[in-house]
């Protein structure tokens, strides 16, 4: 007796899938496990397998069309058996019907693709008046990993004496202009001559070096706490925070936090991390590792909403926000705060291509404890995301920016990168208080960013 193929669920969001392709036509034999057609998702196109072996029969779906899980878009038994009698397919209703829908409202699912990187489409109210400018969730699209870009002019030599036409890396051209050295007398032992970090220390010093790297004052970050999956029952309070503010703001009842951090030192351990050799690195990568090593010290922000309970998860699974052609998607990367920055460049370089090439498995793109939203590539300054349910937060990145500063260490005014972060929380997991502490947690270690690649 002939068997249906069904619409499957390929995902805990899918509630339809549309037929991109038939790999197989009537008429062909198929073997049980053998792909016959390709589904496209929101997120993704997956492969359709036969749960039998058999002749196609008949095609129920057509290219092109959609149908909701379940319903059999083939059959497939025995040469010559007759198939039953299929009403009329739904799919140009369903279609009409989304598009309807979709005028009307802004969706509110996580898995919808969305206009570049980062938050999860749910409504969220307008934050307090201040500099900055909203967006749904944003990721800038990008060609190896995302990255922030400073503003400041070009680089310049470091004496009259320096043409630019002696190869030296980026790292090493910063650092003679700060500490005044004449490259013209640096023996390089890179590739070709070209001058490394590793050659300045032997070379003569023109001019007496900046005090703008003074030595910092140690700064104690909480402990690391373990993690551990539990679930926490709504104490009375947290009841009430949650009913009051869900009236106030419908949905999850955002708070919103800045802050702004020095990022030279990051954008340093950057260009030294590339004079390996092992690929590009972003800052952006180097944001998500400093993110999981702020979760792993307050885990109560690595949970989520449970409706009557919080949910604190046992690991650390950050969400990068990756713009692609019609929307956006969240790859995950899974255990982040257990991998090494050269791991998660990688890991970013690879999830993203495949985003954008619609190849994303559910499981790559679904279960985040928590997302980074970047809109620095676009030249914003800072922005506030919105967070992607049921997670309890989301980060926002701006711009690295060249900007006058009083330097802590000297006292003086000086040209300093720095890049604005904001929060984003929802108030019935976490209060302002506790988004503060990890904020300034987050702070710290991208201020000392040495952590990222030492073992601490």
């Amino acid at each position: 007796m002939p068997k249906p193929i069904n619409m499957p669920k390929l995902s805990d969001e899918m509630t339809e899938g549309k037929i991109a392709e038939w790999l197989k036509k009537p008429g062909d034999e198929v073997k049980a496990g053998e792909v016959v057609a390709q589904v496209e998702t929101e997120k993704a196109t997956l492969d359709v397998e036969a749960f039998e072996g058999g002749v196609l029969l008949a095609v129920v779906v057509q290219t092109g069309d959609t149908a909701p899980v379940g319903q059999p878009i083939a059959w497939i038994g025995k040469a010559g058996e007759k198939v039953p009698d299929q009403p009329a397919a739904p799919a140009k209703v369903a279609d009409a019907a989304k598009e309807a829908k979709a005028g009307g409202e802004v969706s509110h699912q996580s898995t919808q693709a969305e206009a570049a990187p980062a938050t999860a489409p749910a409504r969220a109210s307008e934050p307090p008046a201040a500099p900055r400018a909203e967006a749904q969730r944003g990721a800038a699209p990008r060609e190896t990993a995302p990255e922030l870009r400073s503003a400041g002019p070009a680089d310049k030599p470091a004496t009259g004496t320096f043409t630019g036409r002696i190869p030296v890396s980026p790292a090493a051209r910063k650092a003679a202009r700060e500490r005044g050295l004449d490259l013209s007398r640096v023996k390089g032992s890179g590739p070709g001559g070209r001058v490394v970090l590793a050659d300045l220390e032997q070379a003569p010093r023109a001019a007496p070096a900046a005090p703008a790297a003074a030595a910092r004052p140690r700064r104690e970050l909480p402990p690391k706490r373990a993690l551990h999956e539990e679930s926490l029952p709504l104490s009375p309070m947290r009841k009430a925070i949650a009913r009051n503010l869900g009236v106030a703001k419908p949905g999850s009842p955002h708070y919103y936090l800045e802050i702004s951090a020095d990022v030279r030192r990051l954008v340093a351990l950057r260009e030294q991390l590339e004079e390996l050799g092992d690929g590009p690195v972003s800052l952006n990568d180097l944001v998500l590792k400093a993110a999981a090593e702020a979760l792993t010290r307050h885990p109560e922000v690595n949970a989520a909403w449970g409706g009557d309970a919080i949910l604190r998860r046992g690991a650390v699974h950050v969400g990068m926000a990756v713009a692609v052609e019609d929307g956006l998607i969240t790859p995950v990367i899974r255990d982040a705060d257990r991998r090494s920055v050269l791991e998660i460049a990688r890991l970013t370089r690879d999830l993203a291509k495949r985003a954008r090439d619609r190849r994303l498995k559910p499981d790559e793109y679904q279960g985040a404890t928590f997302t980074v939203s970047n809109l620095g590539m676009f030249g914003i300054d800072a922005f506030y995301a919105i967070i992607n349910p049921p997670e309890a937060a989301i980060l926002s990145v701006g711009a690295a920016r060249k900007v006058p500063w009083v330097d802590e260490a000297s006292g003086e005014i000086v040209a300093m990168e720095r890049c604005r972060f904001g929060l984003s929380g929802d108030h019935r997991v976490i209060d302002g208080a506790v988004g503060a502490r990890f904020l300034q947690t987050f702070k710290a270690v991208v201020e000392a960013p040495l952590r990222l690649v030492a073992a601490t």
